[in-house]
């Protein structure tokens, strides 16, 4: 008679099968996110002119000058002058100096001029900026354009699901919120992603938030329940 040894699976064995499990539904996972995971590209130059006029009226101190240029810039309603508002209104060189009062004051008028603009150019390179602009609390303020515009544009859509994978956790967490607000389904995968990259360490802010969110759109508490979620919905 043959006797059959019983293996006893070990905590480090169980912790093993438990990754590939997860691995085998990151497949999945990959395949219905796409190609568009990737970080942000790098942002355009300034308009140079734009950039002058700026840091002119920053370097005089003449906080309503700005303002009055992101108003003219909205006014020409074109793809290069959103690209002035964007890149030169909102500079690093413009916003250096300022302090955190005067910078709410700068980012609210830019939002309010930005929400202005009807042509398709200007808004295209609008959500490209949620996650080409170098400054995060652009970003962060962009996001709250894309929400406005969110039943209105698919772009805007886009531009919050790509606002997940920001490195900086306040942007990427406004995005979380945003998507259980508005209830984007379409950041299931991404958030998935978001949770198990930090599986079995220390979670953060960002991954908790994402986990919460998940439950919320799936029902489920651990991935092999999102990843059937996503197989049946997406």
């Amino acid at each position: 008679m043959q006797v059959v040894n019983m293996i006893k699976v070990s905590d480090s064995a169980r912790f093993r099968l438990g990754r590939l499990a997860i691995l085998t539904g990151l497949t999945v996972l990959l395949t219905t996110i796409g190609a568009d995971w990737v970080q942000a590209a790098k942002p355009p130059k300034p308009p140079a002119q734009a950039l002058k006029e700026f840091v002119n009226a920053t370097d005089s101190g003449d906080i309503p000058a700005i303002l009055d240029l992101y108003e003219k810039y909205a006014a020409q309603d074109t793809k290069d002058a959103a690209l002035a508002i964007l890149y030169a209104g909102l500079h690093y060189k413009v916003t250096q100096f300022l302090n955190e009062k005067q910078t709410k004051q700068l980012l609210d008028a830019a939002e309010a001029a930005l929400l202005k603009m009807t042509d398709k150019g200007a808004r295209k390179e609008t959500y490209k900026a949620v996650r080409r602009h170098p400054e995060w609390r652009v970003r962060a303020m962009l996001l709250n354009i894309a929400r406005v515009r969110f039943h209105e544009e698919k772009r805007a859509e886009k531009a919050i699901l790509m606002a997940l994978t920001d490195y900086i956790d306040a942007v990427a967490i406004r995005a979380i919120e945003m998507t259980v607000e508005l209830e984007i389904q379409r950041a299931v995968p991404r958030l998935i992603k978001l949770v198990v990259d930090k599986w079995g360490q220390h979670v953060g802010l960002g991954a908790a938030k994402a986990k919460m969110a998940l439950e919320h759109f799936t029902g489920y508490q651990k991935p092999t329940g999102w990843y059937d979620w996503v197989r049946q919905n997406l």
